[in-house]
């Protein structure tokens, strides 16, 4: 369980550093967006939930309802303010 977490945060952290590494570049400048602050904030819940599921040692069907919702309002932020 322990690998599966850390290949997933590491994979997240590596996306997101490389992404926005090779976009600096070629851009030069980022403008504020509120749809990027919020994807930054459900990104920092979701890291938080998953270290405070990972000290538990287990998952069950309310994390599965949690795991949604936060899908969900991820898609629903983009959607509105994209």
């Amino acid at each position: 369980m322990e690998f599966g977490l850390g290949g997933m945060i590491g994979k997240v952290l590596w996306n997101l550093t490389l992404t926005f590494g090779i976009s600096a570049i070629i851009i030069m400048n980022f403008h504020f967006l509120w749809v990027i602050f919020w994807n930054w904030l459900i990104l920092v819940i979701v890291i938080i939930y998953f270290n405070w599921v990972s000290k538990r040692k287990f998952m069950d069907w309310k994390d599965g309802i949690r795991l949604t919702v936060m899908l969900t309002a991820f898609l629903i932020v983009n959607f509105a303010l994209a």
